[in-house]
């Protein structure tokens, strides 16, 4: 079976958000179950003329059982409309994963014709909301649920001696107003003005710049948890909790949380896209409105005055964590090819 897989990968690189590090899982699972695979990376795509050419012969010129695309969503409807128009038989054997929360609302808007994917063998939603979303604004009967997933090494153990410093507190993902950085830096100056030992890490690429140079907050750089997951999963457990106050406009299922589930931390997070989906609140974190440093900073204060119950919900998340492992999510991949 020869299968094309088109995604943006940047392998040999830390990705530089969801999407590639998805893509960079993918290809290590294309890689040993197919003999025939031809992995196309769209990174940068526009800067790459001869891509396209690449993307044509492999795609419209050789013979091909199974193309799998995880690319964001306008690149993925340009590429499918093509494909419409050149070859339509191709889209029965093209399963498309979708990639974060958009693609939900272009449907919505009208900006991405639904019809466009009603031949599809598959479309691949991350969650329940994206499906029912997708299913109420199209005639789309091939809209199915799988999860976002990641490598998941043996699960690190937590540092109770944690426990006895300052509450920390951590932040990982691009570092942008989009992603809540705003808001988390404005709870801190409102916690400031309390009693509270603690303090805030950032971990991510640097998208717009920020003043870090309070004695609560930090920015450290990078968690290669591609490279290296179990330094990276170990580092994260000396944490408390996961700050996520996210409202991102194509948020989906965000894969921080399930890095935040694996080293057994509770997530403090936006009521926004899926994240009430995948977090109960008080069960294995606390949902926050978007945009709201002060129940942002009352839920920190939370934590800091209950340690041991935060503790208890991170211990809750780690067994949780499993569900998300690549191995169990890709059986359910494959099965759908």
């Amino acid at each position: 079976m020869r299968i094309v897989f088109l995604g943006a990968i940047n392998l040999s690189n830390l990705p530089n958000g969801g999407e590639e590090c998805k893509n960079q899982i993918l290809i290590s699972k294309i890689n040993v179950e197919f003999n025939c695979a031809k992995i196309i990376d769209t990174y940068q795509w526009i800067k790459r003329p001869k891509l396209w050419w690449c993307l044509f012969l492999n795609i419209f010129l050789r013979k091909v059982d199974v193309i799998l695309i995880s690319a964001s969503s306008v690149s993925t409807y340009r590429l499918l409309k093509l494909m419409r128009f050149i070859k339509p038989t191709l889209l029965r054997k093209t399963t498309y994963l979708v990639i974060g929360g958009y693609f939900s609302e272009g449907i919505r808007l009208k900006r991405f014709n639904w019809k466009v994917y009603k031949n599809l063998k598959n479309v691949l939603v991350e969650g329940e909301l994206l499906q029912k979303k997708v299913q109420a604004n199209s005639g789309l009967s091939n809209v199915k649920v799988i999860t976002n997933f990641k490598i998941i090494p043996d699960l690190p153990l937590r540092n109770s001696e944690r426990l006895n410093n300052n509450v920390r507190f951590v932040f990982v993902g691009r570092i942008c107003k989009g992603k809540g950085v705003l808001a988390i830096l404005e709870a801190v100056e409102l916690l400031n003005k309390t009693n509270q030992k603690f303090e805030v890490d950032f971990y991510g690429p640097l998208e717009e710049e920020f003043d870090f140079n309070s004695n609560k907050t930090n920015y450290c750089g990078f968690l290669d948890f591609q490279n290296d997951p179990k330094q990276a999963y170990s580092n994260l457990g000396n944490y408390d909790c996961m700050l996520f106050p996210t409202y991102w406009k194509g948020e989906g299922f965000p894969g921080v949380i399930i890095d935040a589930f694996i080293s057994g931390l509770p997530v403090i997070a936006t009521d926004w896209n899926m994240n009430s989906e995948i977090i109960e609140d008080g069960i294995n974190g606390f949902i926050i409105p978007p945009n709201d440093s002060v129940s942002l900073a009352n839920k920190m204060i939370w934590v800091m005055d209950n340690r041991d119950t935060a503790q208890t919900i991170g211990a809750r998340n780690q067994k949780k964590a499993n569900e998300y492992h690549v191995d169990h999510i890709w059986l359910k991949i494959m099965e759908l090819l």
